[in-house]
């Protein structure tokens, strides 16, 4: 609050700020009609006016913050570190700045349907929650643990599938090198610019990118050992707790169709810890830690994507 003095200097005129914004003379007689009360309402007016006119500014997105936004909505997935790299180069080509894009226009298209294809996923995803006996020839069907049973079919088993929610695998029907425990890699990692190595347990957890590590793993050179089929890969640590969490019922499966059950053991996973280091898990009681890739020694059971 600031005093002044009015015109009729017989009087003190108080000029108020905040929630308040009348200015009042005390005790003058032209308190109602005063040019200073009016100059004082305008300011405030004006700063209010001001005040507004910044709040909206912070709200309001820019055109280019609006379109990164409906890019990542539609493109973007936090499992799949790729697609947040596709919607950069999308904008950056979006907005014309092709000396930044990585890939041309036909690559980019291309790119689009592949990602629009895997964000359907789900949405295609239609067959119910379960396990499936999955066959050479491609086809699945649902089969429960409980009532077994003989199933007809010219073409042999080679995968048991598993289904809960947006979340499916393949499990192949036996450990690689015949159920040793064996090291991961041939040899150290010497491959460098890798940006993928999780150290954090909780991230570990997260990860379903089987896939794309077992393709750093070859670059580095899988153990001899590891004779991966085309599609197969070695689970990430996300996975081998999906494989883990339904063991049980899993391990039915195999022993009813000759499969070797999923042992009480260390387990390999794709996921690597740092360079020299790889995360396990162990199929009995659940825990997960690290392990040297090119010394420690684990089994490896190898998955494949299960598309229902």
């Amino acid at each position: 609050m600031e005093t002044i003095f009015c015109p009729n200097e017989e009087y003190t005129r108080t000029k108020f700020y905040g929630s308040r914004t009348k200015a009042r003379c005390v005790g003058c007689p032209c308190a109602d009609t005063c040019i200073y009360k009016a100059d004082v309402e305008a300011k405030i007016l004006e700063r209010n006016k001001h005040y507004l006119q910044t709040s909206k500014n912070v709200r309001v997105m820019t055109e280019q913050q609006e379109l990164k936004m409906q890019l990542l909505d539609k493109f973007a997935n936090i499992e799949k570190p790729e697609t947040v790299d596709f919607c950069k180069a999308a904008f950056d080509w979006l907005t014309e700045e092709p000396e930044k894009v990585g890939c041309c226009k036909s690559d980019f298209d291309l790119l689009a349907e592949e990602l629009q294809t895997q964000s359907s996923a789900v949405v295609k995803n239609s067959k119910p929650d379960g396990f499936y006996l999955v066959f050479e020839n491609g086809e699945s069907i649902q089969y429960n643990p409980i009532y077994g049973g003989e199933v007809v079919s010219d073409s042999p088993v080679k995968y048991v599938g598993i289904k809960w929610g947006d979340r499916s695998l393949k499990v192949a029907l036996h450990d690689q090198a015949a159920g040793k425990d064996i090291t991961l890699t041939a040899s150290e990692d010497k491959t460098k610019g890798y940006k993928r190595y999780i150290d954090n347990y909780l991230n570990a957890v997260a990860d379903w990118n089987g896939k794309e590590n077992t393709e750093h793993l070859k670059a580095i050179g899988l153990n001899e050992e590891i004779k991966l089929e085309d599609g197969e890969y070695i689970p990430a640590l996300g996975e081998m707790y999906f494989i883990y969490l339904n063991r049980k019922g899993l391990n039915e499966i195999l022993e009813q169709i000759g499969g070797e059950p999923i042992a009480d053991d260390w387990f390999w996973t794709s996921t690597e810890n740092v360079a020299t280091r790889a995360w396990g898990l162990h199929l009995n009681y659940g825990d997960a830690d690290y392990g040297t890739k090119a010394s420690y020694t684990h089994r490896v059971r190898a998955v494949s994507a299960f598309i229902c």
